[in-house]
């Protein structure tokens, strides 16, 4: 039978060998001398932890990943490594980080599975062209000493978060937009301040270890906060804060006492009551006026369960 995709020009072949899993993709090697080098110019890598984990030994499996990047001749648009890694393998995974460096990444997922990784901020100077991080299951190390122009969103998720890192991050990410932090352990206060600070949208769920979160932010325009506890917010300096969701048991008094006086700019605001006696959000008014909101809010979405109502002004 004549084979006539092998006929299809090289970036054709390369844009389907890119929709295929990864380790599938891998494989083409193997067909003949035309496909062996074809992968080395697939945009987008995916290592993630197959479901039969006994036949990948962890040192394997670092090192096979070090020699695949080690062969790549394209530029890396996207990275995602969900795998069994711990700090025995620390420094090979640090060399596959430079060659992702070199390889121009801009998006990198990174999950090490075993939550017994240390993830060393300081990589992040060897990805100057990275924009988009997400960490999970992991701890980090507040070494970065390097300002980093690219990252504009980050994300993490389920990471234990030593003092010092957050202004670590804030004062060498200076391009940063986007936060988002889920159920990350903290052991202080979170303080989201400096001078040069981009971040426009913050978004912190399910996260412990602080009472007290302080923002001195001029460009953040969106607050998302979801926890079952409220904490005390500092609004030190947030003049462009337009939007705000919050979920928090019993916020109540926050909301109809402190939000308006606090934040008299606020024009949408998505209110989760679920943790709230309903009677209490009735009794303290219906109307954006009587609920001591600032008198430029447009919208109130309060969210209920399956009841939803929305107030306009």
């Amino acid at each position: 039978m004549e084979d006539l995709i092998s006929q299809l020009p090289d970036d054709i072949l390369v844009s389907i060998i890119t929709r295929i899993p990864t380790k599938d993709a891998l494989s083409t090697t193997i067909l003949s001398k035309r496909w062996r080098y074809l992968f080395r110019f697939v945009p987008t890598l995916d290592f993630s932890w197959p479901r039969d984990r006994s036949t990948y030994p962890e040192k394997k499996s670092i090192e096979g990943l070090y020699g695949v990047l080690q062969r790549h001749r394209a530029f890396i648009r996207s990275f995602e490594f969900h795998w069994r890694l711990t700090e025995p393998y620390t420094h090979t995974f640090e060399q596959c980080i430079y060659l992702l460096g070199k390889l121009g990444i801009k998006k990198l997922s990174f999950e090490p599975i075993t939550n017994q990784f240390s993830f060393s901020l300081h990589l992040l100077s060897q990805m100057q062209s990275l924009e988009h991080l997400s960490l999970s299951l992991c701890s980090l190390q507040p070494n970065l000493s390097i300002i980093c122009n690219s990252l504009k969103t980050l994300k993490l998720s389920d990471v234990k978060v030593p003092p010092g890192s957050l202004e670590c991050i804030l004062s060498n990410c200076v391009s940063l937009c986007s936060f988002t932090i889920i159920d990350c352990k903290f052991s202080s206060n979170l303080c989201f301040r400096g001078p040069n600070l981009q971040l426009k949208c913050i978004a912190i769920h399910d996260c412990e270890g602080f009472e007290q979160i302080e923002l001195f932010a001029s460009n953040l325009t969106t607050l998302e906060y979801c926890d079952y506890n409220l904490v005390t917010f500092m609004f030190d300096y947030v003049p462009r804060l337009e939007s705000v969701y919050l979920y928090a048991h019993e916020a109540t008094p926050f909301v109809c006492t402190r939000l308006g006086k606090d934040l008299p700019h606020l024009k949408t605001l998505v209110w989760d009551i679920s943790g709230d006696p309903f009677f209490e959000v009735l009794s303290a008014g219906t109307r954006a006026g009587t609920l001591g909101l600032a008198s430029g809010l447009r919208l109130i979405t309060l969210h209920c369960t399956e009841v939803y109502i929305h107030l306009t002004k």
